[in-house]
């Protein structure tokens, strides 16, 4: 019988969108489109226009280390900055977006032939290979937030001895 091929489906936000980003997201994709000449990226074309930008940060990260003068890459940042957005979370967010593709892909991308059991090995690697990356992921994120924490220590430090000479 095999395993159910339903096709690719297209990368989406639901990775990065939370309750308390949403209306950022919103924002950061309306700038982004906002002079586009694609009609009503705000309205009916919502979801193709969130399709977009969901390819657009899903290859964030590999077009910023080819070329970081691309103009896809200065207009996603000008995007985040005039939105309030961290230009270093588009790196981060298009992350989640890669994975969760993946994730939701799995399958497809494991070639899918041969027996039903072969079909889910195959799927099965292909998560792992996604999961061992997302954890080195968030090991490097957590080594960058322990540095990001000593360095406010010792601002606060400095700050600190400033201002009792200052007094």
């Amino acid at each position: 019988m095999g395993l159910r091929q339903e096709g690719m489906s297209a990368p989406t936000l639901n990775a990065i969108i939370t309750p308390a980003n949403k209306a950022q997201v919103e924002a950061f994709c309306c700038e982004l489109f906002g002079t586009s000449s694609i009609p009503n990226t705000s309205t009916e074309m919502k979801e193709l226009r969130n399709v977009l930008v969901a390819s657009l940060l899903r290859f964030y990260d590999d077009v910023l280390r080819v070329d970081r003068s691309c103009l896809v890459i200065q207009k996603m940042r000008a995007a985040a900055i005039r939105t309030g957005v961290n230009v270093m979370e588009l790196k981060s967010w298009g992350q989640l977006v890669k994975d969760a593709f993946v994730t939701a892909n799995a399958q497809n991308f494991s070639n899918c032939g041969g027996t039903e059991s072969e079909q889910l090995s195959a799927a099965l690697t292909v998560l792992q290979k996604s999961s061992v990356q997302t954890s080195e992921n968030i090991h490097a994120m957590s080594s960058q937030l322990t540095q990001v924490q000593a360095k406010q220590v010792e601002t606060n430090e400095l700050s600190r001895l400033w201002y009792r000479q200052m007094r």
